[in-house]
């Protein structure tokens, strides 16, 4: 249920099941959890619950600049003509806004 609400994007949710100490690592059927989903789809209000809960602390400095720096460096990419749509050899392609 944390991935589904996570990958839903239903805050509320997640602190409803947060509080009620659900487990925030158990994947999904394609092996990610809920702070992949956060994360993929740039969800920091997502981020920073599951964090908080996942490793017992708020977001520090450090994880705040490692978050900013990376949303930086993807959007120099794209701005630089990098295609967001671009599949894997393997056939995998970014989730689309």
């Amino acid at each position: 249920m944390v991935v589904l609400a996570s990958k839903l994007n239903h805050p509320a949710v997640l602190k409803e099941l947060l509080s009620a100490s659900a487990e925030v690592d158990v994947p999904d059927r394609g092996g990610f959890t809920a702070l992949h989903y956060a994360c993929i789809e740039n969800r920091r209000k997502l981020v920073e619950m599951l964090v908080r809960v996942r490793l017992g602390l708020t977001l520090t400095p450090t994880l705040t600049l490692t978050l900013t720096l990376t949303r930086k460096l993807v959007e120099m990419l794209l701005e630089h003509g990098a295609d967001p749509l671009i599949k894997t050899k393997a056939g995998d392609a970014p989730n689309q806004p």
